[in-house]
C-alpha cells in the first residue's frame, strides 16, 4: 500500500529483484523423461523452491494424449516478458515443435510472477488448479 495515498498499487520491483515465478510444466511425449529433463534445464538456470507432484491429466481441447503436468515455483531477476521468451527458448532447447497435431515434448507457461497473474487463462485452467492448491500457490 502507498503511504501517499493509500492505493494499494504494488511499486515496481528493482530491476535486479528476485522474483517468484509460477511455470507450469507439461507433455505428452515421453512425459516422465520430458519433464524431468524440464525440471534440470530450469534448475541450471533459476532456483527452483517449490515443485508440486506430477499429475495426468486428458488433453485440453480435444488434444491426443495424456498429459503430464507438474508445477515449479522458481526465483527469477527476469521481467515477466523476458522469463516468457526464456522459457519458450528453453522449449525449443528442449526438442519442443510447434505444429498442429504433433506431441507436445515439453510446455513451459509462465503462469504468475510476484503473485501477479500473467495468463489468466493459463493460471485458471482446470489442471492446474489441484498443482496449485497444493503449493498454496
Amino acid at each position: 500500500m502507498s503511504e501517499r495515498d493509500g492505493s494499494s498499487e504494488r511499486t515496481p520491483a528493482a530491476p535486479d529483484a528476485v522474483r517468484r515465478a509460477i511455470v507450469g510444466l507439461g507433455s505428452n511425449s515421453d512425459p516422465r523423461i520430458q519433464l524431468a529433463r524440464a525440471r534440470g534445464a530450469l534448475a541450471a538456470e533459476f532456483a527452483c523452491v517449490a515443485l508440486s507432484s506430477e499429475r495426468e491429466t486428458t488433453a485440453s481441447g480435444g488434444g491426443a494424449g495424456c498429459y503430464l503436468n507438474q508445477l515449479v515455483v522458481l526465483e527469477t531477476t527476469l521481467e515477466a516478458d523476458e522469463l516468457a521468451a526464456r522459457l519458450k527458448q528453453l522449449e525449443a532447447d528442449l526438442g519442443r515443435v510447434r505444429s498442429p497435431g504433433a506431441p507436445v515434448a515439453i510446455d513451459l507457461d509462465l503462469l504468475a510472477l510476484d503473485g501477479r497473474v500473467v495468463s489468466e487463462e493459463l493460471h485458471s485452467a482446470w489442471y492446474w488448479r489441484a498443482h496449485r492448491s497444493e503449493l498454496g500457490v
